[in-house]
């Protein structure tokens, strides 16, 4: 398990198992159809981009332009947005600026951008909550997204130190 900064992730065999379900559950309940991804505010970091559902989305300093880290055991924690098919175009709901896209992830699912960016929810949180801003893991930080954000410089919110 890689070692992380501020926050560790435990898991034991049987929750990992666990979770391997739950992700698989999530992916295919996610590829359904477009998802609509939209912006939502938050009290601490601004307009951040959520799932339809209203569940906070991330990236992952390492990645981008079709570079991937977050592969194995890493998507037990951090659940790719994926959509059935490099056809399928996800849509942004209002307040959304920056562009949407699909790229095949290494698992071989179609994996939602966010101004090349892949996507991800974090399996920790809950609900709305931001629980996995800040979090140091597979080889990068991961942050939320700024909906107002029309880069990839821009894309990553600055969080709080």
């Amino acid at each position: 398990m890689p070692r992380t900064t501020g926050r560790r992730l435990a898991v034991t065999a049987a929750s990992a198992a666990s979770m391997v379900g739950l992700t698989a559950t999530m992916a295919m309940g996610a590829s359904s159809s477009a998802p609509t991804v939209k912006s939502a505010h938050n009290a601490s970091f601004g307009n951040i981009l959520t799932t339809a559902s209203g569940q906070s989305l991330y990236l992952l300093s390492a990645e981008g332009n079709g570079k991937f880290s977050c592969t194995g055991a890493c998507v037990l924690f951090w659940s790719p947005l994926t959509v059935s098919s490099a056809k399928t175009k996800p849509t942004a709901g209002p307040g959304v600026a920056g562009k949407l896209g699909v790229v095949k992830n290494p698992e071989g699912n179609y994996q939602v951008t966010y101004n090349g960016y892949p996507v991800y929810t974090y399996l920790q949180d809950s609900g709305s909550s931001t629980s996995g801003e800040g979090v140091k893991s597979f080889g990068g930080t991961w942050y939320l997204m700024s909906a107002a954000a029309t880069t990839p410089a821009a894309t990553p919110v600055k969080h709080h130190t």
